[in-house]
């Protein structure tokens, strides 16, 4: 088999101006979804726990799954 190594598709040296691009996207389109109404606020923090929660215990079913009682894989 042959193997070719592994290399990032975006040199080192963009990573610190990448990362702030990325951030400032991200800040523009979350500014998005911020208004003025209390209830829509809600209902959004609400989906949030909601998806976290569920994330969360998917995780720790998989972690339950992996790995024994002496933490061994």
């Amino acid at each position: 088999m042959l193997e070719l190594p592994y290399s990032s598709p975006v040199p080192v040296d963009y990573y610190g101006l990448m990362s702030l691009l990325l951030i400032v996207v991200g800040l523009v389109f979350t500014a998005g979804y911020f208004t003025k109404s209390i209830i829509v606020e809600y209902a959004y923090a609400a989906m949030a726990s909601l998806f976290l929660g569920t994330l969360r215990s998917s995780f720790s079913s998989w972690v339950e799954c992996m790995f024994d009682e002496e933490g061994s894989y």
